[in-house]
């Protein structure tokens, strides 16, 4: 690659020249190497923080059911006569034992005395051995510590004990000063009150009661091998100012020598000829370079045989970088990116920057194949490695096209056209970020583009229609309502999967007008059905993200429920489980909104993406369904097993039903009865039926009256 070639300078001026040149890398290098040092302290104690809240809070989870089951006990051990306790539980330390050691906590309810009298005091009992002995299993260190505290400040057990302690109020301490009103879980780092020593500390509340757990560990253990690599880097950054000074002279003494042969007007010049084949913030071969070099691939192609293979990368989140930190961050973050396309691509294949955020390079091969598979995709990975700017870290989100010549274009421009088209199709293909053309790809295309065209004018065109699949109590088997679903039939493409239509609905905006419909239909479907037979059955309708975030989404589902003459409580709405964990705050609002209507909430396709359960207990939610996948699995799959009964007993924990989706046997109905799951739909009862069969479905099933539903 051609450089444009240094101005002469003098004798006098070249060695000190390159000795400031050496300084000033030797100052760069000083401070890079202590910024990874600094940022990777930051890194040891932000991680062993997060390892710490993580497992008190887990710890918190395991005390909350240890408490849930002493609850039980309790329940069960009072007389049948009297009401359930329904008081705060206390939690207090047992009576010391001989030796004068708290070996028991006491959990306490008050109980209302069934004459209306003066109300008593129930407790139960259970050995601390049990808790000691969980928190006993994690390894924090020769330093480490699990405690479980009184909301009051109370130490209630300790591993490994510390029976002094145990008793002891540390009410003033900053976990309960000021990290555990700000938030029920988190982590800090401070003095330990029992011993002097720093320490690193995760807390998480336990959730029905008044208690919170605290994991420590020594702030030197989580050092010990940070303080490894200071000394690594210190001995490295001898070493390579050493090199560097030594560098610097010899470097400068060979300079005087090639000063004197080279010329300043030929600086220009060269400098013409650099810029017009290569792109000066990168060093990188420019698009006109590439087309050259293209052409000439090609043509040898051509008289030869093989084929050229054209390999563009667009990074689609660059623009964060100059958007957040400036200009001059964003460049910082082209040349990386360049640097490891450079890395990986040798100068044959010609790697270049084509447009701002875009790169290119070419490979000649006799056939296209694994070769140039396994490049894209190692280009792929590494440009996928976040890049660190200025102390921070970016993911820029490369998606690649791949284009072969002669196999699918007959010319450069076409083959930069097919791989520009595999590149955007890489974009829109949401998990697949690399694309290699194929007449298969433009047939989908081209299919997509037709499904579209139709799908825009269907719903004016009164294409879509309606049908009910019914939800069925699982313990006494009569319908509980029904969920409304969406079908397509089209005169030129005929019945249309929603699996085919739906996702293009999403991307280009469509799906919201559709989903009014839907649930414009819905409500008056089910208005109809009371009219015409006397009885109310709900309908569960689905939202979409789009149709969720739609800014008048409440006076929609009014306006729907007024103008059909709707009771909002004969109508449920569904969102997904992605869709309930995306934007907290706006989610906790609408929801609000939506049950102040009257209308039941439901979180559909549950256990299949990322929920936080400190955020689930928030919203006003009546109903959890279980992913048709975990009960496809039932009876054949343990964890599947596991996972339904766990969201069984979260979703009942939090007074919520639960439904469980695509029943299709007998034995997974058993199982589901088995495990306490609520309601069910499937094939085993019902295929979706339009609305006319409801009436007789509901007569079926449902022996007693049409109104049971």
């Amino acid at each position: 690659m051609p450089e444009s070639p240094p101005t002469p300078l003098s004798e006098t001026h070249r060695v000190p020249r390159a000795l400031a040149v050496a300084g000033l890398l030797i100052v760069a290098i000083t401070m890079a190497l202590t910024g990874l040092l600094v940022s990777s302290y930051r890194s040891t104690i932000e991680r062993e923080e997060t390892n710490l809240r993580n497992l008190a809070e887990a710890y918190a989870a395991q005390t909350h059911y240890a408490m849930l089951a002493l609850d039980t006990r309790l329940a069960r051990s009072i007389d049948s006569d009297s009401a359930a306790p329904d008081s705060v539980p206390q939690v207090a330390l047992g009576a010391p034992d001989r030796a004068g050691r708290r070996t028991t906590i006491t959990l306490v309810r008050s109980l209302p005395a069934a004459d209306g009298g003066a109300a008593r005091r129930v407790a139960i009992d259970t050995d601390v051995s049990y808790i000691q002995r969980i928190f006993a299993s994690s390894d924090l260190g020769s330093g480490g510590s699990v405690t479980l505290l009184r909301r009051d400040g109370v130490m209630l057990v300790r591993s490994p004990t510390l029976p002094d302690a145990i008793g002891r109020s540390f009410l003033n301490t900053p976990l309960f000063q000021v990290h555990l009103p700000r938030m029920p879980a988190g982590a800090f780092e401070a003095t330990s009150p029992t011993d002097g020593k720093r320490r690193l500390y995760g807390y998480g509340a336990v959730a029905g009661y008044p208690l919170v757990i605290i994991t420590g560990r020594d702030k030197a253990d989580t050092l010990a091998v940070w303080r490894g690599w200071l000394w690594v880097g210190v001995l490295a950054w001898l070493l390579l100012s050493s090199t560097l000074a030594l560098l610097a002279w010899r470097i400068g003494r060979e300079a005087e020598r090639q000063a004197a042969l080279i010329g300043r007007l030929k600086t220009s010049e060269n400098r013409l000829t650099y810029l017009a084949d290569f792109d000066p913030l990168t060093g990188l071969s420019n698009q006109n370079r590439l087309r050259r070099a293209l052409g000439e691939a090609t043509d040898a192609a051509a008289r030869e045989g093989g084929q050229v293979v054209l390999v563009l990368v667009a990074l689609e989140r660059l623009h964060e970088v100059g958007d957040l930190l400036g200009h001059e961050a964003g460049d910082e973050a082209v040349r990386e990116a360049a640097a490891r396309l450079r890395r990986l691509a040798p100068e044959a294949m010609c790697p270049a920057r084509v447009r701002t955020n875009e790169f290119g390079l070419l490979v000649r091969t006799a056939q296209a194949g694994e070769a140039v598979d396994g490049l894209a995709f190692e280009l792929h990975a590494r440009l996928s490695e976040p890049v660190r700017v200025r102390e921070r870290e970016f993911h820029l989100e490369p998606v690649i096209g791949v284009a072969a010549y002669p196999q699918d274009a007959g010319s450069v421009n076409e083959l930069m056209r097919l791989a520009d088209i595999a590149k955007h199709r890489a974009r829109g293909d949401g998990g697949e970020p690399v694309h290699f053309h194929s007449d298969a790809s433009h047939s989908h295309l081209d299919e997509r583009l037709l499904v579209e065209e139709q799908l825009r004018r269907a719903l004016e065109r009164g294409e879509f229609s309606l049908v009910y699949q019914p939800k069925i109590a699982i313990a006494s088997g009569y319908i509980t309502g029904f969920e409304v679903l969406l079908r397509w039939h089209n005169p030129l493409l005929g019945q249309v999967s929603p699996a085919r239509f739906i996702p293009i609905a999403e991307q280009t905006g469509l799906i919201v007008g559709i989903g009014n419909w839907v649930l414009r239909s819905a409500c008056e479907q089910a208005s109809a059905w009371r009219r015409e037979y006397g009885f109310q059955p709900r309908v569960a309708v689905n939202l979409s993200i789009r149709q969720f975030y739609q800014k008048d989404l409440l006076d929609t589902i009014a306006s729907a429920l007024a103008d059909a003459e709707l009771a909002p409580d004969a109508l449920a709405l569904e969102i997904t489980e992605s869709i309930a964990m995306s934007r907290i705050d706006v989610v906790e609002r609408l929801l609000a909104g939506i049950r102040a209507l009257g209308v039941e909430l439901a979180i559909d396709d549950f256990g299949t993406g990322y929920s936080s359960l400190a955020y689930l207990k928030r919203f006003p939610v009546q109903c959890l369904k279980v992913d048709r996948a975990f009960v496809h699995d039932l009876g054949r799959d343990d964890d599947s097993t596991a996972i339904v009964r766990a969201i069984v007993a979260l979703g009942h924990g939090l007074k919520m039903r639960i439904v469980a989706e695509g029943v299709e046997t007998e034995m997974q109905l058993a199982l589901l009865r088995e495990l306490g799951c609520d309601e069910a739909q499937g094939y085993l009862f019902a295929r979706p039926v339009d609305a006319a069969a409801v009436p007789a479905l509901l007569l079926t099933r449902d022996s007693q009256t049409p109104t049971s539903a």
